[in-house]
């Protein structure tokens, strides 16, 4: 299991981390497209932002009959990968 969300090598979210950094978009996934609009491209309708947001919450749950949780003196997913200048 990997320590941290972005250093999964089994999740989609390394796969967009490694491509944002170089302000790209892996090539094999959706791409994300903000907010729903008529005529509007394919694409996941939230932002990287929120998604990156989203896995960073829902893996500091604690619970269980889940396999593992973000440690407690780890930092944010936006901080530890340096992605808010990116991001804005």
């Amino acid at each position: 299991m990997a320590k941290t969300p972005e250093t999964s090598d089994y999740t989609s979210l390394k796969m967009r981390v490694k491509a944002a950094l170089k302000g790209k978009q892996p090539e094999k996934l959706q791409p994300f497209i903000a907010n729903e609009q008529l005529n509007q491209a394919k694409g996941i309708n939230f932002s990287l932002k929120e998604y990156l947001e989203l896995v960073d919450e829902t893996g500091w749950i604690i619970r269980d009959d889940k396999r593992g949780a973000i440690s407690s003196s780890a930092s944010k997913i936006l901080v530890v990968i340096n992605m808010l200048r990116y991001l804005g």
